[in-house]
């Protein structure tokens, strides 16, 4: 059919003239450039929905220690949630703005700072000293509070990054232990 119909353009195509294989090569690439839109976007919402599911699932419990989620932590206290939020916002006297994924506050005068990553590579120094640097500016508009800073990288640590995490007593996981069987272990 495909002969009968075309076969005059058929015989008389060549791709070379028609400039097939530079729009073919400049197709797949548009393609790539979509797809890692799309990988980088749902990375985004992985993380968010990561951020909401650890703020519930830690809103809802009524004691629990932080190394439920987080290997690393030192402070064993119990902590009793009075609030919990996700993608909290502070301002330094400069006028700049950081944001925590998660903020919880105990009765007891902690504040769990946590910052959630969900990216290809690992998760290296450089992401965790921010956090600690945000972690300072809020300890200084709040020295009341006793501050607990955590990690939850989706994609892994560096090992530079296990090290200084275990040095400055950081908490660290990479996922959300609650979906899995060890829930039913570490319920309380």
């Amino acid at each position: 059919v495909l002969r009968n119909r075309f076969g005059n353009e058929i015989d008389t195509f060549d791709p070379g003239d028609s400039g097939f294989p530079g729009l073919l090569f400049d197709w797949i690439e548009e393609l790539h450039q979509e797809n890692r839109s799309l990988q980088n976007r749902l990375n985004q919402l992985v993380g968010r929905v990561a951020e909401d599911q650890l703020c519930v699932d830690m809103r809802t419990r009524q004691r629990f220690s932080l190394s439920v989620y987080f290997e690393g932590i030192s402070d064993t206290t119990k902590l009793v949630v009075i609030d919990a939020r996700t993608r909290f916002t502070i301002q330094r006297d400069d006028g700049k703005d950081f944001q925590f994924d998660v903020k919880v506050d105990s009765e007891c005068g902690r504040t769990v700072l946590v910052e959630v990553k969900k990216t290809k590579a690992k998760t290296g120094t450089s992401i965790i000293k921010e956090l600690m640097h945000k972690v300072s500016v809020y300890g200084d508009l709040h020295p009341d509070r006793i501050l607990l800073p955590a990690v939850l990288s989706l994609g892994g640590f560096t090992d530079k990054a296990v090290e200084f995490c275990r040095a400055k007593g950081i908490g660290m996981a990479e996922r959300i232990p609650y979906i899995n069987k060890e829930w039913s272990s570490v319920r309380e």
